[in-house]
């Protein structure tokens, strides 16, 4: 009848947010003159599925949802702290490749996967040096793995010694 509810008792409206997998509920719930509203900070990628009006005891009265949605949920900016760089190799012959992965995750443990909907996370915000007797050189712009799952650049060591690599997100090291 499009009546509005005045003082709607949010608690016993089942209004609720959850994420798929069992995470719970994500958020509180208010209420004010005709509307109702839930609020939740979204740390983790994936589906989170809100549930619209329903009553707690909704066999008892034969009540129903009313509308249920559902939010994607995707990785954030890539976090330096949180993403991980590796190399290929600890220990290799003068004249021989090494690659120098990183695999990006957002500040909440999200791994980000490299696809065109993370096109923003740009190849060039991803930089890399090698220092050797305190020397240290760029080593050029990362590529996209085939998989999308990391980044990665390739350098050939030729001079024989102790190699430190490092990689950095925007200028923060990873």
């Amino acid at each position: 009848f499009n009546n509005p509810i005045e003082n709607l008792d949010a608690e016993k409206s089942g209004l609720n947010a959850a994420q798929a997998g069992g995470e719970g509920k994500l958020g509180a719930v208010t209420s004010g003159k005709a509307k109702v509203g839930l609020a939740f900070k979204c740390k983790k990628a994936g589906i989170i599925k809100i549930e619209a009006p329903k009553f707690k005891e909704a066999s008892k009265y034969n009540a129903r949802v009313i509308t249920n949605y559902q939010v994607n949920v995707n990785p954030g900016s890539p976090s330096a702290p949180k993403s991980m760089a590796v190399i290929s190799k600890s220990d290799i012959n003068a004249g021989e490749t090494v690659i120098w992965k990183v695999f990006p995750y957002d500040a909440f443990d999200n791994k980000i996967t490299i696809d065109d909907k993370s096109a923003l996370y740009n190849t060039a915000d991803f930089t890399s040096k090698r220092v050797f007797k305190g020397e240290g050189n760029d080593l050029g712009v990362f590529k996209i793995s085939d998989d999308k799952q990391y980044y990665f650049v390739e350098a050939v060591v030729t001079q024989a010694g102790y190699h430190t690599f490092q990689a950095f997100y925007k200028g923060e090291l990873i």
